[in-house]
Order: structure tokens, then sequence, then C-alpha cells
């Protein structure tokens, strides 16, 4: 399910009200324009399996958004190197007889 823009904006702008106009993650106040404007962030993202519901959404400056987002895709790419990688000896328990 994809957010129509009006959901979006009357979302945004009750999240922005119930958090005191301040970014979740920073504690900035937010802007009318630049990095500090808000913007509507998954708690749990969708490609976890987050939803689109008022719930899962929180309001974030866009500077902090797009910090997570990259973070994430780092995480997950250093999760993936590290499923990849073959044990080596010295990594495996010892066994004892």
């Amino acid at each position: 399910m994809t957010l129509s823009s009006r959901y979006k904006r009357r979302v945004l702008t009750r999240l922005v009200k119930s958090q005191g106009g301040r970014c979740c993650y920073c504690n900035r106040l937010f802007t009318v324009f630049g990095i500090t404007r808000p913007t509507l962030e998954h708690r749990k993202a969708k490609m976890d399996g987050g939803r689109d519901s008022v719930k899962n959404l929180a309001a974030a400056c866009f500077h902090c958004n797009q910090h997570r987002g990259r973070q994430m895709v780092r995480d997950r790419l250093t999760a993936a190197k590290q499923l990849s990688k073959k044990p080596t000896e010295a990594a495996l328990p010892e066994v004892n007889n």
C-alpha cells in the first residue's frame, strides 16, 4: 500500500505536533526547509515487514532519516558478508573426547 500525499501530510503534521516539533532521533527542532525539515520515518522498516500505520511512523528530520537508511544498508551488507565467510579452524570450538 502506498501512502497518499494527503494522508502523509496529515499524519506528519499530527506526529510533529505530538513530538513537540522535534526529531525523534536527534531532538532538534524542525524547520520548514533544509536538513532539519520533518519527514515520515518508519520505526520498523518496510523492508523488514513494517507497515504504514500511524503506530509504526514517527517524525524524523531529513538528515536523521537519510542517515538511518544508509546505516541499515551498511548493516545488512556487513551481516551478509559475515554469513558468507567460512569459519576458520581458530573460530571452531574444541571438542573434548
